[in-house]
């Protein structure tokens, strides 16, 4: 239907504008999350992002329990698959990139306790291990006391203990560490004294005392 429009003093007719011709809103960019410092805060702050986000995080927060555990060394492959693909989809849902989900954790004391080392004779090859259980069972028969040295290490835990060294005594540059499947940690502070004085904290709390080895028959 014509419209009658007001201009000067006097009135005209005009015909309605096409919608065709109108001016199309022009789209916003996609917001991007902010990335912020740590991985915990990270993950908290996705957490907010509704209920299938928190759901993620949840499994997330188990599976990084259960790759700690000591009866799962044969799984850590299987886990770390499952992991990645919860990781992707945070990573969608929030339109972030995957390192900004993953951020890494600084390098510090907190990482000792984690991987921790196997002492059960079960992590032996069978035949050996065998004679290892009969040896254990005839000495605790006749009283002694018997403490199992560790028989497996993981080999995030070997390369922690071998970096650490490595920063603290200057031999390799926080910056130079190569990264590692399944261990999120950030080696270099920004400050070379600050990363190394995180590496010889966890020196310390290792008990190193000579260099570790990176590969040995403890992580096969």
């Amino acid at each position: 239907m014509p419209t009658t429009r007001q201009t000067n003093g006097s009135s005209r007719h005009s015909k309605p504008v096409p919608a065709s011709k109108l001016a199309k809103p022009v789209p916003l960019p996609k917001k991007r999350a902010p990335a912020v410092a740590g991985r915990a805060t990270n993950r908290a702050a996705l957490s907010t992002h509704g209920a299938e986000s928190k759901s993620l995080l949840e499994s997330l927060g188990v599976l990084d329990d259960l790759m700690q555990r000591r009866g799962l060394a044969n799984q850590r492959a299987a886990l770390l698959g499952y992991k990645q693909s919860i990781l992707t989809q945070l990573s969608l849902i929030h339109g972030l990139d995957a390192s900004v989900v993953t951020q890494s954790e600084l390098s510090g004391p907190a990482w000792v306790a984690r991987f921790p080392d196997s002492r059960s004779t079960a992590q032996l090859e069978r035949t050996f291990k065998t004679g290892v259980d009969a040896f254990i069972a005839s000495m605790t028969a006749a009283g002694a006391s018997v403490s199992v040295n560790p028989t497996y290490r993981p080999v995030e835990r070997a390369y922690l203990m071998h970096y650490a060294y490595a920063i603290a005594t200057g031999e390799v540059s926080p910056k130079d560490v190569p990264a590692q499947q399944g261990v999120d940690i950030q080696w270099d502070h920004g400050d070379l004294a600050a990363s190394k004085a995180a590496a010889q904290q966890m020196v310390d709390v290792y008990g190193i005392v000579k260099e570790p080895s990176l590969h040995s028959r403890h992580t096969e």
